[in-house]
């Protein structure tokens, strides 16, 4: 489902109205209608019941039961044609006729009377002049109007609060692409990928939710959707800035194993033991059981000093390495499963198995200011000894 929603539609429907209404020209003649309030106007309406500005564009209203009007316009573009003022006007009973209260800009209306009605016509009058164009009445309107105007109906459009956008939602383009609001308003924006099989990345609470009662703005993948309307399966929004308003639709799917992946290891805690800055102070390397490197290390200038480092384990699952120079060596995301540490540069590579390197280290012999990290790769093991900093 894609629609439009622009302002700027009342406006055009405004200047049909009064280019169509009675002057002192002749060849204008008025139209013999009278008003009748016992014959509902509620229903879909289609000005002239053709292209009367020639552009390829049939536009209308629909009465709505709530005393609203949304006006429409279908148009030629095949991949979203219609442009929609959904529920910008209203409507009431004025003595012997109707009233519309139609959008002429952003908070500035404008008054019609509908100066004549029967089951199948309605005349509009603007100042006092009737249009000699009517409206007709549809059985339906052209493509997916019926559906979309029924969609709209069962969709929250103001009042939001969070669990109305909790959830995955996903882009309606075939990208596979979208975001995932958590019960705090954090937003994790999520890309498919193809690498064998179809998988998830995930960029971890790359952005809050802006919310209010009537207002909401989600920041996904550099842009601010503004939201249009939402309900349990559906999401429209329009780009921040997008001066054509193009609402652009996202459906509700289940939750990617990637994203609950995501949130096991951010939402673990890290062993309060481990947190913290430890400094080298002994570096052994073995290969095939043989002993090739067993040296303390000391931060100076001697060739052992090439092994001292600081490693340093925070609670977000960030993990730092400097050097003896105090220079940034890595920034990598880790987990921990008991004493095994599996570390990467990319948190998708420990999400999504094969996806990028990662390195695995085994804690031994810790002690309240002390450890070892072990690593093996084939026939060769690294150890490192760590004192508390």
């Amino acid at each position: 489902m894609k629609h439009v929603c622009f302002t700027t539609l009342s406006l055009c429907l405004l200047t049909v109205v009064m280019q169509t209404s009675c002057s002192d020209d002749p060849a204008y003649t008025a139209p013999n209608v009278s008003p009748d309030i016992n014959v509902p106007i509620t229903g879909y309406w289609q000005i002239a019941g053709e292209d009367i500005n020639g552009d390829g564009a049939i536009q209308g209203i629909v009465v709505h039961n709530d005393n609203t009007v949304t006006e429409w316009m279908y148009t030629s573009v095949t991949d979203n044609p219609y442009k929609l003022g959904y529920k910008t006007g209203k409507w009431s009973v004025n003595g012997n006729h109707y009233e519309m209260q139609l959008l002429k800009d952003y908070g500035k209306y404008y008054n019609v009377t509908v100066a004549g009605n029967d089951d199948q016509k309605m005349y509009l009058a603007y100042n006092g002049k009737t249009s000699v164009v009517p409206f007709y009445r549809l059985t339906s309107l052209p493509g997916d109007g019926d559906k979309m105007i029924s969609e709209l109906e069962g969709m929250k459009m103001s009042g939001f609060n969070m669990t109305d956008f909790t959830g995955y939602w996903e882009h309606d383009n075939e990208t596979g692409c979208g975001f995932y609001v958590d019960k705090e308003g954090n937003i994790s924006d999520i890309t498919q990928i193809w690498s064998g099989t179809y998988h998830h990345t995930v960029q971890y609470h790359s952005a809050e939710i802006e919310l209010d009662d009537n207002n909401c703005t989600i920041l996904s993948s550099g842009i601010n959707w503004n939201v249009y309307a939402v309900n349990n399966n559906s999401l429209l929004v329009f780009a921040n800035g997008d001066n054509n308003n193009s609402v652009e639709h996202f459906v509700k799917k289940d939750v990617p194993e990637e994203m609950l992946r995501a949130d096991e290891i951010m939402k673990t805690q890290v062993p309060e033991y481990i947190l913290g800055k430890w400094v080298t102070t002994h570096y052994a390397y073995i290969v095939d059981g043989n002993s090739i490197t067993d040296i303390d290390i000391k931060n100076d200038d001697s060739w052992n000093s090439q092994f001292y480092h600081t490693l340093a384990f925070m609670e977000n699952h960030k993990t730092y390495k400097w050097d003896r120079f105090e220079t940034v060596v890595f920034d990598q995301w880790f987990t921990m499963d008991g004493e095994n540490i599996t570390k990467s540069g990319d948190f998708n590579a420990l999400i999504i198995p094969g996806y990028g390197y990662t390195e695995s280290w085994t804690i031994s012999d810790k002690t309240e200011d002390s450890m070892k990290l072990t690593r093996k790769q084939g026939n060769t093991t690294e150890i490192y000894t760590y004192k508390r900093k």
